[in-house]
């Protein structure tokens, strides 16, 4: 699951559903980092919080891909540094 294309929505995906998949996205890594609503971002990054430590990161991939259907290849993943990046791989910005 995606939020659309590159370009921002697909005719068949509005705005809407984009957003509520943003707001998904950031909810779950709210959870899986174990941080108060409203902690994070499209603008966190990985150095602005301490639970999200290598182990934290693992954990949020697989939990995209389980509980999103967002999958991440492996090669992007470990580069990922930021919630804008997931959302970008994502496909919601």
């Amino acid at each position: 699951m995606h939020c659309g294309s590159r370009s921002g929505w697909l005719p068949d995906r509005p705005l809407r559903w984009e957003n509520q998949m943003k707001e998904k996205i950031i909810a779950l890594v709210e959870e899986v980092l174990n941080v108060a609503p409203g902690t994070v971002t499209e603008e966190t990054r990985m150095e602005d919080l301490e639970e999200w430590d290598s182990l934290a990161h693992v954990m949020l991939i697989g939990e995209l891909e389980e509980r999103l259907g967002i999958s991440i290849p492996l090669d992007e993943a470990v580069e990922i540094t930021s919630v804008r990046e997931i959302l970008e791989k994502a496909a919601c910005l």
